[in-house]
């Protein structure tokens, strides 16, 4: 596809990587596009190395015939390419902690013939009275000195993203990278939705997003057919922790809009890891719930206790939660973890991507020439993301724990829902800010590299989907569940896609 934009922003002057960097991405983009014929019998694997021991992990890959790509601080090792039959040899070898196999993720999706083309959709003025973010805005807090994190598809400057300093464009980590006419654009249109919601701006039209004042990092793991992978996902995380005090960033806010079937405990999986030590470094991670029910539990790493998981609410009629719900469709917890929180997710109206494959394929979202309308948890963690970066404006010296313990202490039971379905209700951005400051320290198990390893030895062990038990599922990463991985908006439109229309059969 042609996308209708190119990559010059800010009038031309785009932001620049250091030609260090920018090498460093090439070459990354290289490895990772990798598919020719030779090396169809080699595994493209998640390495991380004993403490200590990187150098010794790095020379256990090439003793068995593998090369070594990108370094993944985050996991303290690094992408590699292993002969597929020595695996097992790989994960017993000198300097290696755990070794996971990745997979590519390819989404797809058919419209619902029964969307309402030409619905008006929700707008996000509506959702900022319904979550009493206006109230805040008129005592001028608008997320102005905070920036959030977006690992998604990308984003195009159009109207409302296109000012100077709204966006930092961070690396792309896909394919897509080798080419200066995609390289870290949104050719999805995923990510150009999402950021409208949180850091939108245009005077002109009055189109604002959660936080206007805040300032987007993208950081691209998604190409234009909504494809991405554990290592690409894995590289993008890391990036943000090690820069999110550098080159004048201050990340406070990392947005997480996808999410894989969780097989194993949390504390063995490696999105959560990542997740977990991103918090730890006070950044405030949102993820999606998850959108159809068709599974048990929520996605990863929204299955975390430690980020705040988000489901999604339907609004109503009114700015008044005594008409609002939660749909079907919105992601269920089980005993062991429900979402956090739920936001405004129905119908959401933001930016338009023109010539992206949402933009191609499902005109029934339109919405005017510039706009769009979307569903699903994805919209609802890009709502809470806004209001987290509006209380770190108010606060700055909020730990992420704090944020979440307001975001949860200020929320609003939705009528008709349950705790599996709502957790602690709708967020209320006027009550939460005018909470004292909680002394809250969360306290779970954590995740880590030992409980990855150990799932990747076990071979016959029981699953605990989102548990923290010790019976972890064998080596599921390497297996056939990453393929289930799926962004969390798969509804476009007034009306929502089929479930087992998005990614694959598993929904």
């Amino acid at each position: 596809m042609t996308a209708n934009y190119g990559i010059r922003w800010d009038d031309g002057k785009r932001i620049q990587l250091t030609a260090a960097l920018l090498a460093a991405l090439v070459a990354l983009a290289a490895f990772v596009g990798m598919k020719a014929a030779a090396d169809r019998s080699m595994t493209d694997v998640v390495v991380s190395a004993r403490a200590g021991s990187a150098s010794t992990a790095v020379r256990s890959v090439e003793a068995i015939g593998g090369r070594v790509g990108a370094r993944i601080s985050l996991i303290h090792g690094f992408l590699a390419k292993v002969p597929s039959d020595r695996m097992q040899e790989l994960r017993s070898a000198k300097g290696v902690l755990s070794a996971v196999a990745d997979r590519t993720v390819h989404l797809s999706s058919t419209s619902d013939s029964s969307a309402a083309a030409g619905a008006p959709g929700a707008s996000l003025a509506q959702v900022k009275q319904e979550i009493g973010a206006d109230k805040l805005a008129a005592q001028g807090v608008t997320g102005k000195g905070v920036d959030i994190a977006m690992i998604d598809s990308g984003v195009v400057p159009v109207a409302g993203l296109n000012a100077t300093d709204k966006v930092y464009v961070g690396p792309d980590f896909t394919p897509e990278a080798g080419d200066p006419a995609t390289k870290g654009l949104d050719t999805y249109g995923h990510g150009t939705h999402l950021a409208g919601i949180m850091v939108g701006n245009n005077p002109a039209s009055g189109f604002s997003g959660v936080a206007p004042d805040a300032r987007l990092v993208s950081v691209k793991a998604s190409t234009h057919d909504g494809s991405t992978n554990l290592g690409e996902l894995l590289l993008a995380m890391s990036w943000v922790v090690s820069h999110r005090h550098q080159d004048g960033l201050n990340i406070r806010v990392l947005n997480l809009s996808f999410g894989s079937q969780l097989d194993v405990s949390y504390v063995a999986d490696p999105l959560a890891f990542a997740a977990e030590q991103a918090w730890k470094y006070g950044i405030v991670v949102v993820a999606a719930a998850g959108n159809g029910n068709d599974i048990p539990g929520l996605d990863t790493p929204a299955a975390d206790p430690y980020v705040v998981s988000v489901g999604a609410s339907d609004m109503g009629q009114t700015s008044a939660l005594s008409d609002d719900s939660v749909p079907s469709w919105s992601r269920v917890g089980n005993s062991t973890r429900a979402p956090d929180v739920v936001a405004p997710g129905t119908s959401l109206v933001s930016l338009r991507d023109p010539g992206s494959y949402v933009d191609q394929n499902h005109p029934e979202g339109l919405v005017g020439t510039d706009y769009f309308k979307g569903s699903g948890t994805s919209q609802a963690a890009a709502v809470v993301s806004g209001a987290a970066a509006l209380l770190i404006q108010q606060n700055p010296a909020l730990k992420p724990d704090q944020v979440k313990a307001m975001l949860v202490g200020g929320a609003g039971q939705v009528p008709t829902a349950s705790q599996l379905d709502e957790g602690a209700g709708q967020i209320d951005l006027s009550r939460a800010s005018a909470m004292p400051v909680p002394a809250a320290v969360q306290h779970w198990p954590a995740a880590s590299l030992m409980a990855i390893l150990n799932a990747n030895r076990s071979e016959d062990v029981t699953v605990d989907p989102g548990g923290t038990g010790s019976n972890l599922s064998a080596n599921r990463w390497s297996a056939n569940r990453w393929s289930a991985n799926r962004w969390s908006a798969n509804r476009w439109s007034a009306n929502r896609w089929s479930d087992s229309s998005w990614g694959d059969s598993t929904g």
